[in-house]
């Protein structure tokens, strides 16, 4: 058998069988093909194997003689054909009649056994080009029933079978085993197919798997990326928070940018944080001039403030209500509330130390005040006694007053010289002060002057006692913290930076000293053991405890009160001010605090979580002072003492005829008592 570029060329009448001859050669080409082949075999039919060229004729006349097998698909309209006449005139030309194979689609095709050749007047199917060509009766497949059927596929038996006896002959095959092979390779085919399928769906889920896996392994670096950030926004917000007020905002939204990017412990904490400094302003205590002076009653109820023009007001301390305005002269110098908060005490411009009744706001007593300026006043534990200092160039004295009647007690006139400070504090049956870089004290039933403690010359800052009475601390530019024993006539030292300030809380556990660069150090005073050191980040010039004794606070030049945690020394609130802070005091309940500024305006905040309560009106004040059992407080102001019962929204007003040193109000808050430029004090 030679090798022929077409196993067979299909003859066909285009009008008849023009559907079938191209299905007929795609079976033939698939049937028992191999799974790994193109084809079984290679069939030309015109109509799907030709393309354009010039010449027609010569192209199938090239056809026919490259094919090996001709293939006749008989009816009556290829028998007229023009073309399959000559495409099998051709094919007989080749001498090639045995290799001439006849599928019957339509018409009759009968043999004449005595002629030797087919019946040409029965044979309607055939070309006449076939007369006397086969050399015996061809078995021909007889295809009419397919012109019934309008798909035709290898799954269709009959067509298979008809298929199967003409590829037996083109490939030289036995029909069964060409069958066999089909089915053979079919079986191959879909078993392939089969594993292809399964490969490829394996190959699918784990396509599917390996996107999840890398979908979570995207999903968790995005997730780690947020965490990292969040954490870095959380650790931003805590740094902007730790550096001041002026950056709370700041820190806020770095705080909920970090919950927002990554939910976590940090953010929540850093949100809570943040909101828990938040100064919330209830009320505004305004004024005219700068406020110099503030006392709180004791039991909280009102709030004095004086001013640097000479008014002297009591406020509300619950919401700043201005109660009434207090009758003095000229400025007053300082304010301070009695222990039990009844009285008002007060020095202004006349040289007087006055005392009002802190309920009425009606003046009970003055008493003249030595020549000079007027350091500080103080009411003994008691109430009984009021103790004012004053400097006259270089003289200075001491004048203790009946807070009752203003009478003078005592005059204690101190060394000449150009004192450093003149602190002054009561304590049990004791009077002490600073004068000089020395400590002097005094008996104050006899007035005998106590023998002096062991300490050296050193500027003294401020003096204050411990609520037992029997034990000063001194601090200031000696580095060192003093504690004199007065009971015991000793004394205990305490390594400690330059102190500006002191404060002691209430049950007298802690004690606090505020250094020039802005710290504040906490000792407890059953060992005098450091239990905490802040910073307030700038020069402190008020500190204060609350009634508990586990707030701090500290004020200073930049504006800002700071409270702290005692002992833990976390930081609760920054509170903004707006203004220089001079002095800051806790009311008697704890639950409220006190800032007085040269802003114009003293303002009262929630001590807890550093909401302004209320701000009181008002100018230039100079002194402050509480009461310390009742809610009361006084301040100088315009030559006045302005008394402010917080706990009844009112505030009286004490005109002073001329300027008064710093008031002090009487425990009780019913007295106030103070001294003016004339040495008077009264109350």
């Amino acid at each position: 058998m030679c090798a022929v570029p077409y196993k067979a060329f299909v003859s066909y009448s285009h009008a008849a069988d023009g559907k079938l001859a191209p299905t007929l050669q795609a079976a033939l080409e698939r049937f028992a093909k191999p799974w790994n082949q193109m084809r079984a075999m290679r069939v030309f039919v015109d109509k799907a194997s030709l393309s354009a060229n010039p010449g027609l004729w010569s192209t199938i006349e090239a056809a026919l003689d490259e094919s090996e097998y001709f293939l006749l698909l008989a009816s009556p309209s290829s028998a007229q054909s023009l073309w399959v006449q000559k495409e099998v005139e051709h094919w007989a030309q080749l001498g090639r009649a045995r290799q001439l194979l006849i599928a019957l689609t339509e018409g009759d095709i009968v043999w004449a056994q005595g002629d030797g050749d087919f019946d040409w007047n029965q044979s309607t199917a055939l070309p006449r080009a076939l007369r006397q060509t086969m050399p015996e009766e061809p078995l021909y497949v007889d295809l009419r029933w397919v012109k019934s059927e309008s798909h035709l596929s290898l799954q269709d038996p009959r067509f298979t079978d008809a298929v199967a006896s003409l590829a037996a002959r083109m490939r030289g095959i036995p029909k069964d085993d060409l069958y066999g092979e089909h089915v053979l390779q079919h079986r191959k085919a879909v078993r392939l197919r089969r594993i292809a399928t399964t490969a490829l769906a394996v190959l699918t889920l784990a396509a599917l798997a390996a996107s999840v896996v890398a979908l979570r392994q995207r999903n968790e670096a995005i997730r780690q990326a947020n965490m990292a950030v969040g954490r870095q926004l959380a650790a931003q917000s805590e740094s902007a928070r730790i550096q001041g007020a002026r950056l709370l905002p700041y820190s806020l939204l770095l705080a909920a940018e970090s919950m927002r990017t990554f939910p976590s412990v940090e953010a929540d904490q850093a949100i809570r944080d943040g909101l828990s400094l938040i100064p919330r302003q209830l009320a505004v205590m305004q004024h005219e001039d700068a406020v110099t002076e503030m006392a709180v009653q004791p039991n909280g109820g009102r709030i004095a403030t004086a001013t640097a023009g000479g008014v002297l007001r009591i406020w509300n301390a619950d919401g700043g209500a201005d109660r009434r305005l207090l009758e003095h002269h000229g400025r007053v110098s300082r304010i301070a509330f009695s222990p039990d908060g009844k009285r008002l005490a007060a020095v202004d411009g006349d040289r007087l130390l006055r005392i009002w009744d802190a309920d009425s706001g009606k003046q009970t007593s003055s008493g003249p005040t030595a020549i000079g300026r007027t350091e500080r006043i103080a009411f003994s534990a008691d109430g009984a006694l009021l103790a004012a200092n004053t400097i006259a160039g270089s003289r200075s004295t001491v004048t203790v007053w009946n807070a009752a009647t203003g009478e003078v007690v005592r005059t204690l006139p101190l060394d000449k010289g150009t004192p450093f400070s003149l602190g002054l504090a009561f304590g049990d049956g004791v009077l002490a002060c600073v004068a000089y870089s020395r400590i002097r004290a005094w008996d104050t039933n006899t007035w005998n002057e106590l023998p002096p403690p062991d300490m050296p010359p050193s500027q003294f800052a401020d003096i204050r006692f411990l609520p037992d009475g029997k034990h000063l601390v001194a601090g200031g530019g000696s580095g060192k913290l003093w504690i004199w024993d007065l009971s015991a006539r000793k004394t205990v030292v305490v390594e400690a930076p330059t102190l500006s300030a002191i404060a002691i809380s209430a049950d007298g556990k802690y004690v606090a000293a505020a250094t020039r660069a802005g710290q504040v150090q906490v000792w407890q005073s059953e060992d005098w053991k450091t239990v905490t050191t802040v910073t307030h980040g700038a020069e402190i010039a008020s500190l204060a405890f609350s009634t508990s004794g586990t707030i701090l606070a500290a004020a200073g030049a930049d504006g800002l009160a700071t409270l702290w945690a005692i002992p833990g020394g976390q930081k609760l609130a920054s509170l903004d001010h707006g203004g220089a802070v001079a002095g800051v005091a806790f009311t008697a309940d704890g639950r409220r605090m006190v800032t007085a500024s040269a802003d114009k305006s003293a303002r009262i905040w929630a001590a807890g979580a550093g909401a302004d309560v209320a701000e009181m009106p008002g100018g230039e004040d100079s002194t402050i002072a509480f009461a310390t059992h009742v809610p009361a407080f006084v301040k100088l102001r315009d030559q006045s003492v302005w008394i402010w019962r917080p706990a009844e929204s009112r505030m009286e007003t004490v005109p002073l005829a001329d300027p008064m040193g710093s008031p002090t109000l009487s425990p009780n808050g019913q007295f106030i008592a103070g001294s003016g430029a004339d040495g008077v004090v009264r109350i």
